[in-house]
This record gives C-alpha cells, structure tokens and sequence, in this order.
C-alpha cells in the first residue's frame, strides 16, 4: 500500500518533468530569430557559433555582443543583432 500511495504521490512530480514546455525545449526566440536574420541579411555565415550568441540576446546583451565580437562581427552588426536598436547611423564626415 505503501509503494502505490509512494507511486501516485510521484507521478504529477514525473510527469511534470517530462513534459516541457516548447521554451524549455530549444525553441527559438524572436530576439534570437531577428538575430539571425540580420546577420545573415549582413552576410556572416550563421553557424553553430552565432547561433549560441543569438540564443542569449534576449537574456544577455552583453554576452550576446562578446561572442559576436569574438567571431569577428563588427561593432555595429553585433550591437544591431544583439538587441541595440538604438545604434546610431555612422557619421560619414567623421575621420
């Protein structure tokens, strides 16, 4: 009796953690998808690497931006890719 009381006391606990939910399970972001897109739109091949650094543009600008960097994206690609809307136009008259 013991084990069956054990046993339905668990289940809800296994069910739960076999059942995740579609963010829980590699699903991509919109934040990681625009990502995505805008750099590939630039021309950098999209692998697994920027694919990880697009992963974290929603939870971590920062993070995002240092391994873009690292893969050799320029500064205002990987601040446009990782979330930075806000990234100024270049000024053509500056030197």
């Amino acid at each position: 009796m013991k084990r069956i009381i054990a046993a339905l006391i668990s289940l809800p606990l296994a069910f739960s953690l076999v059942s995740a939910s579609p963010s829980m399970v590699g699903a991509v972001t919109k934040a990681e998808m625009e990502c995505r897109e805008y750099l590939s739109k630039k021309g950098y091949v999209v692998g697994e690497k920027s694919r990880t650094a697009c992963r974290s543009a929603k939870t971590n600008i920062a993070l995002c931006r240092h391994q873009l960097e690292e893969l050799g994206v320029s500064e205002a690609h990987f601040r446009r890719a990782c979330g930075a809307h806000d990234v100024p136009k270049p000024d053509p008259w500056a030197g």
